[in-house]
């Protein structure tokens, strides 16, 4: 009996990295709750600290069309989701 792979959304990937960026939990708590190997959430996390953007936009709208947002918007998003 061979198990499936998980295929995780866009906006579960950067709401999980928001969450992260966040601190107010540990990688290990959110790995538990949300049930994704913590080294996935590391990854994600540095992904959307890297600037890539499209997580911000999934993250906030759960969108699917290809807008970036600026960086103004990301640090407002960033500043509000406290």
């Amino acid at each position: 009996m061979t198990k499936r792979r998980r295929k995780h959304s866009l906006s579960f990937k950067a709401r999980i990295a928001m969450e992260a960026l966040k601190g107010e939990e540990t990688i290990a708590e959110l790995a538990s709750r949300f049930e994704v190997h913590p080294s996935r959430i590391r990854k994600w996390k540095n992904s959307l600290g890297e600037g890539h953007t499209f997580f911000l936009h999934h993250a906030t709208t759960g969108n699917s069309t290809c807008h970036t947002p600026t960086i103004t918007d990301q640090l407002r998003l960033l500043r509000t989701s406290k």
